[in-house]
């Protein structure tokens, strides 16, 4: 099924798109397949509502900012002779309406005191403590619509069998995991990070230890522990003026929220079958 916006028809696959960008950026992650599922169409729809509400303002773009963008643009890109700048001055212009819209729906938010931020890091460091971390690979194979609950526990068994077969970790990564890439190392992570059926397996293992095969909520994992230590201490280097700016990039994220809210309620959204 995809997903009409205002009668503008937006493919499945743009969801499929953002699920494996949310998958791959939460790792293992908290949230449910579903939840993310849920959550990626979401995005699509929030990112198609404001660009259609950037299209529907009819005032100009600056020149000289759509000038300045597209030339910050080009340097940072290396831009040399033979560029298309008429493609860029446009993609700038864009992205210099998206920007306006989307401060609108910000709009007035209340900026965070010099006492709320010196609040804030107070309460930081009396509630800090140092979480344990890991450093992990995994190859996993995930249950899905496309795919069963026993082709995935036979394909994560051909995984096991090619690593009891001598197989390096990440090759078997490679040629099984449905997160591909860098033999299937996660790096460094903090317990708490990932979902709780995957950090009870491998937090209870010692560095250089493997798991057998096991389920959490995504799939089939084989994991492999490469090294486990404490948390850093984090709140030691955290400045009044980082905080100053997470406190600021909250209130106007929760304030777009809102008018997000306004933009979804005025709007027609329908779920649509996939032309055949």
């Amino acid at each position: 099924m995809a997903i009409s916006v205002n009668g503008e028809h937006i493919p499945d696959a743009l969801v499929a798109d953002e699920f494996e960008r949310l998958l791959k950026t939460q790792k293992a992650g908290k949230a449910s397949p579903e939840q993310l599922r849920l959550m990626a169409a979401c995005a699509v729809v929030d990112r198609v509502l404001i660009r259609q509400a950037a299209e529907r303002d009819p005032r100009p773009v600056d020149p000289c900012e759509v000038e300045a963008l597209m030339r910050r643009e080009m340097q940072s890109a290396g831009c040399r002779a033979g560029v298309n700048e008429s493609a860029i001055r446009r993609i700038a212009e864009q992205e210099l309406r998206l920007k306006r819209t989307m401060d609108q729906l910000a709009g007035d938010f209340p900026k965070p005191t010099p006492e709320e931020v010196r609040d804030f890091h107070r309460n930081v460091k009396r509630g800090f403590t140092p979480a344990e971390k890991a450093q992990a690979a995994h190859i996993i194979v995930h249950v899905s619509e496309e795919r069963s609950e026993a082709e995935a526990r036979g394909r994560i068994e051909a995984a096991q069998a090619a690593l009891a077969g001598g197989a390096s970790f990440a090759e078997v990564a490679e040629r099984f995991s449905d997160c591909k890439g860098n033999g299937g190392d996660l790096g460094w992570f903090e317990r708490g990070a990932m979902v709780d059926e995957f950090d009870e397996v491998v937090f209870a293992l010692d560095p250089g230890q493997r798991t057998g095969i096991f389920r959490t909520p995504f799939g089939y994992h084989i994991a492999e522990l490469r090294a486990k230590g404490a948390g850093d201490p984090r709140d030691a280097g955290i400045a009044e003026s980082e905080i100053e700016a997470y406190l600021t990039s909250k209130r106007r994220q929760e304030a777009m929220e809102r008018g997000l809210e306004a933009l979804r309620a005025g709007a027609e959204i329908v779920r649509v079958p996939e032309a055949g």
